[in-house]
């Protein structure tokens, strides 16, 4: 998995550690299906987004610890920023294009 980093603060971009600033995308944008990125390159996927208020959205995650599936309930700010694996940002298809 590839991630967009840079050793500098940017606006769409969230700090990890272990790894810098990686690209990402508002929390309020995520989608069933998403891949977010967390500390040292951990990942988990969007599984549902359970609830949404106008400030925050509450999500149903997935991940894989120990072999198995594991689910947890996680509520963010919408415009917390949340890193991505590179080939799934927006701008992705557009760079391929060039």
């Amino acid at each position: 998995m590839r991630l967009q980093v840079s050793n500098f603060k940017r606006p769409d971009a969230a700090y990890l550690q272990g790894v810098g600033h990686a690209t990402g995308t508002p929390a309020g944008a995520l989608k069933v299906g998403d891949t977010m990125v967390w500390n040292n390159r951990a990942t988990s996927r969007v599984h549902a987004i359970i609830k949404e208020t106008a400030s925050f959205i509450w999500i149903d995650e997935v991940y894989v610890q120990d072999g198995e599936l594991k689910h947890y309930e996680r509520k963010l700010k919408k415009i917390r920023i949340v890193a991505r694996p590179f080939a799934e940002l927006n701008n992705f298809s557009m760079v391929m294009s060039s």
